[in-house]
């Protein structure tokens, strides 16, 4: 069976604007407090970068990005904007193909809820109960 495990929405630099845990149920505050899970967000980021001078070296036309990539424990699920907001779900190896749940997140529920709300300061940490509420009805 296949579950997802985390969501993260990442800025340009690398900033987590939001986190959710579907297994530990834990939040955005982890990060804030241990510094091995500030060393891990900032490998997860730095795959980010990575998958995408892969994606380009190999030639890959915009079309054709590099969304997904398999390890013993995990799929790591990738959709970047075109603002550079960075939007990754770690799921269980058998999970399907999230390229279209991700990009609906951003288009559907992120544009929806956060860009479009007056009140939120961009590149925050996103605190919008009715955007986590969303996120988490999309990937239960």
């Amino acid at each position: 069976m296949s579950q997802i495990y985390e969501f993260f929405i990442l800025n340009k630099s690398g900033q987590c604007l939001f986190y959710e845990d579907f297994v530990a149920n834990t939040t955005i505050e982890k990060f804030k407090e241990d510094k091995q899970e500030r060393g891990r967000l900032k490998n997860i980021n730095g795959i980010a970068e990575g998958l995408k001078i892969f994606a380009k070296n190999l030639g890959m036309i915009s079309g054709n990005k590099l969304r997904s990539f398999i390890t013993q424990k995990y799929k790591y699920n990738f959709f970047e904007s075109a603002s550079g907001l960075k939007f990754i779900i770690l799921s269980s190896e058998t999970a399907k193909d999230l390229s279209e749940t991700l990009s609906y997140l951003y288009t559907d529920v992120y544009i929806e809820y956060v860009n479009r709300n007056p009140l939120y300061v961009k590149d925050t940490i996103i605190e919008i109960p009715a955007f986590r509420d969303k996120v988490k009805e999309v990937l239960k």
